[in-house]
């Protein structure tokens, strides 16, 4: 069968990101549609550009339909900025319905962590991403006192230590759509850790199921809310007990 190729070029680039691996980079480019891997473009088509000193990768190889890595040898240390450059169009780098890609210039890349992939494994198709170990969210931990609000746009649990006196929070402030953040009480103390349901102080509000306030005394336990945008929805069970 002949191939059939498109003469306008496409011109979507790719998302770009690199990772340093003792002495060496991989390029990681991501494109927006499948592409066709029957073909596999040149080394000498990408120009890699490493704090200033242009590279030529030493392998291209698909990893998947959508990503295409780049191997670049002899990096001496982790460096603080990568640019990736691609002379097309090329026969050998199109999208399945056979559209090439058009050049693109030194497009800076995104430095992720080494082994990043050994640790998220990103599902294209499927629309999710599966991780590899242990999923640690950031923490916060809140002792003593009352608490007009409290910020969480770096955090989704909070640890609350009454042991040395009683906790009040009226609210939080920072929260996001979707954003999901569990309470959790620390310690048995027969201090006292109160929520304060809809209080007019906080930016955003608690809505306890109830619609009243809600204290843990002499126990553990805590509490689950989810996050409109505004304010706080309690979703720590399907009714209050």
């Amino acid at each position: 069968m002949t191939d059939i190729l498109c003469p306008w070029p496409y011109a979507a680039k790719p998302y770009i990101q690199f990772e340093f691996d003792v002495d060496r980079l991989r390029i990681y480019l991501t494109f927006r549609h499948p592409m066709d891997q029957s073909v596999t473009p040149a080394t000498n088509l990408f120009t890699v550009r490493v704090d200033g000193v242009d590279k030529t990768p030493s392998t291209v190889a698909w990893k998947d339909f959508y990503r295409l890595t780049l191997v670049v040898l002899n990096i001496p240390a982790h460096p603080a900025r990568v640019h990736c450059t691609y002379a097309g169009p090329s026969p050998n780098l199109r999208i399945n319905w056979q559209k090439q890609y058009e050049p693109w210039w030194r497009i800076l890349c995104n430095d992720v962590p080494l082994d990043w992939e050994h640790v998220l494994d990103v599902d294209v198709d499927n629309a999710r991403v599966n991780v590899n170990g242990v999923l640690a969210q950031t923490t916060k931990t809140i002792t003593t006192g009352i608490f007009p609000f409290i910020l969480v746009d770096d955090c989704n649990i909070l640890l609350l230590d009454c042991s040395g006196g009683d906790i009040t929070i009226n609210g939080l402030s920072g929260g996001v759509l979707g954003q999901v953040i569990f309470l959790a009480k620390l310690c048995a103390a027969v201090q006292d850790v109160t929520l304060v349901h809809n209080s007019g102080i906080p930016p955003q509000k608690f809505y306890l199921h109830a619609g009243g306030n809600e204290t843990l005394t002499g126990e553990y336990g805590g509490w689950t809310f989810v996050c409109n945008g505004s304010h706080w929805y309690d979703i720590s069970h399907a009714r209050h007990v």
